[in-house]
């Protein structure tokens, strides 16, 4: 005897299931500005105030890079030793002309001698256009030489706008004798006019 067995019926397929979308929040709507509301005083008061520090800071900035760009060249003028004169009056030499800015600085180079000779200052001019800052040399003499001299170096300092001039004499000791008496009598040999002006 023969028995039939009948095929197990196949599960039917399982069903996947969509996740659903999570939940969003709910959206504002964006408001227009409107045009007939006034602003904020405060804030445009703040807007202001910053955009003056701003633009103050700009200035100064560009003012410091301005001068520091452009460096100020130092003005020397010379005064050597002339010869020697025995005239009754000073010969009068070709002036020198300086232009300079306020702060700015020039120097005179006077020359020195070892005999009986010396520039001198005759005319210190206007100490509001221009004043003395400073009084040096120029190198140094070896140790033990003598009758070695140095040059002088005479610094000034423009202090405000204007015109003055430096009147220097150049002056003989030994010139001639003071009548009744056995000093010598000053003379003066040369003299040069340094005109200054401040702009």
């Amino acid at each position: 005897m023969s028995i039939a067995f009948e095929p197990e019926p196949n599960p039917p397929p399982r069903r996947r299931r969509t996740p659903e979308p999570a939940p969003q929040p709910p959206t504002r709507p964006v408001r227009a500005p409107d045009p007939h509301r006034p602003a904020n005083p405060r804030r445009k008061a703040w807007i202001a105030a910053v955009g003056l520090v701003l633009l103050a800071l700009v200035g100064v900035g560009g003012y410091h890079f301005a001068n520091s760009a452009k460096p100020q060249p130092m003005v020397t003028v010379s005064l050597p030793i002339m010869e020697t004169s025995t005239a009754a009056t000073a010969a009068v030499l070709p002036a020198s002309i300086v232009d300079l800015a306020p702060g700015q600085k020039f120097q005179i180079e006077v020359g020195q001698s070892d005999g009986p000779i010396a520039w001198q200052l005759a005319g210190a001019g206007d100490g509001r256009v221009l004043r003395q800052t400073a009084l040096g040399q120029v190198g140094s003499c070896a140790p033990g030489l003598s009758g070695c001299r140095v040059p002088a170096l005479y610094t000034f300092t423009a202090q405000s706008a204007g015109s003055t001039s430096l009147v220097w004499k150049e002056q003989l000791l030994s010139c001639n004798s003071i009548p009744g008496t056995d000093l010598p009598a000053p003379c003066f040999a040369y003299q040069k006019t340094i005109l200054v002006t401040v702009s």
